[in-house]
């Protein structure tokens, strides 16, 4: 695999617009440092028209890294750029699609700025946790199973933001921790939020990197939706097509950006002025590393991190069931459906897609699946495995034996239709 290494205390080559003087002074002014803390679902960005053509990429970077897993001291002592590939050989290395993230952002009322205040134009808030396909503007949705790449410093920036007393996992390990740690999804529960009562994902982490000091052990983090803050746990394939795609200062890139149409959001195009440090405790990491200046924004710059760069002019795909799999199951759910209509449906299956629709259904489960909710992420390419199917599988399931549980007759179908599932999908 090829090595991209970044030094964490050059600023590239500027764009001509923004002087390096603005850009340092904008970099380092506490408005601009905290500018994560500053994202607010109350403000939306209008959408510009899309360019798709990029700049050159070829001014390189440091020559001197670390390998993932290093620990802060060492890099704090040492200076040098770290290499922010897992150190592992991947089989999805060949592949290469800038990532795309969903951010909202708080403009401190700059009036001249294209984003304006819409508190009372929200969208509908839909079940991030029940989406049946991947959206346009990619962001990171847990599945069991994953392989993913964890941020340490924009797990710090998001707790000290949120005001949560979560601990992070450094208080444990210290400084053993990586700036950038391979990590399973090792478990996986779904659960509610407390206050909000909004969906999340209680996750056990453990990591992966045989490089990293820490290799082994576990931490467990609870993630909410991340509505106004980017992500700091990235599924694996998708970080390294981002590190692989080795932006450079004066590059051209789309960010998405959320707002209340019908799809969701718009990408934004915008350039990148230069490449610095968030902060010096984390030497060359790419949280928020990238300044991007916007199209028709009078905004000075915004902070990104790789994975949120789109370039249109390149692909990459998530991994996913194999197609072979693909047809035997969504052939196997089909034949269970029809024979429903015919068999005054034995196995529950057309009475538990009609009890998803209701109310206290949907209020009783903190993700209330269903086998058409199922059978479409299938159909869409949503799950990354088959472990992630067959966790949500026994969710729902779970969740059905627990609704009819005083229903002696649905409770026998829903055992029956557990018992189905088990021989002929869980089993393949």
């Amino acid at each position: 695999m090829p090595q991209f290494h970044v030094n964490g205390d050059e600023v590239y080559e500027s764009d001509p617009n923004v002087s390096l003087h603005d850009q340092e002074t904008g970099a380092e002014s506490p408005d601009m440092a905290t500018d994560s803390a500053r994202r607010s679902r109350s403000f939306r960005l209008k959408a510009t028209s899309r360019e798709t053509s990029r700049a050159n990429r070829n001014l390189e970077m440091g020559a001197e890294y670390l390998q993932p897993g290093t620990s802060r001291s060492a890099e704090k002592s040492s200076k040098k750029a770290i290499d922010y590939f897992p150190s592992e050989g991947s089989k999805h290395a060949g592949r290469s699609r800038s990532s795309r993230n969903k951010r909202e952002s708080y403009y401190r009322g700059d009036k001249s700025s294209l984003i304006e205040k819409n508190k009372h134009h929200m969208p509908k808030k839909t079940n991030w946790l029940l989406l049946s396909e991947q959206e346009d503007g990619y962001r990171y949705i847990p599945q069991l199973g994953d392989e993913v790449v964890y941020l340490q410093q924009g797990h710090q920036d998001y707790l000290e933001l949120s005001k949560t007393s979560q601990p992070g996992p450094w208080l444990r390990y210290g400084d053993k921790i990586g700036a950038v740690e391979v990590c399973l999804v090792e478990d996986l529960k779904y659960t509610t939020h407390s206050g909000s009562g909004e969906s999340c994902c209680d996750i056990t982490l453990r990591f992966i990197d045989t490089y990293s000091r820490v290799v082994g052990q576990k931490f467990q983090l609870m993630l909410p939706e991340l509505d106004d803050f980017p992500d700091f746990i990235v599924e694996r394939t998708r970080y390294e097509a981002a590190m692989e795609r080795s932006w450079t200062s004066r590059d051209k890139c789309l960010v998405w950006w959320r707002d209340e149409s019908d799809q969701g959001g718009a990408w934004w195009e915008g350039r990148i002025t230069a490449i610095k440090d968030k902060s010096s405790g984390f030497p060359g990491s790419p949280w928020e590393r990238y300044l991007v200046k916007y199209k028709n924004d009078n905004t000075d710059f915004r902070r990104h991190s790789p994975w949120e760069l789109h370039d249109p002019d390149m692909s990459w795909e998530q991994p996913n069931i194999d197609d072979e799999r693909k047809e035997d199951i969504l052939r196997s759910l089909t034949e269970l459906m029809q024979k429903a209509s015919k068999d005054k449906d034995r196995h529950g299956i057309i009475k538990l897609n009609e009890v998803a629709q209701k109310l206290d259904f949907m209020n009783r489960f903190p993700v209330p699946l269903s086998p058409d909710i199922i059978k479409s992420r299938v159909e869409n390419n949503y799950y990354r495995s088959l472990k992630a199917m067959n966790h949500d599988i026994e969710v729902m399931l779970s969740n059905a034996e627990s609704y009819f549980q005083k229903n002696t007759e649905l409770l026998r179908k829903m055992k029956r239709l557990s018992s189905w599932f088990t021989e002929n999908i869980l089993d393949l």
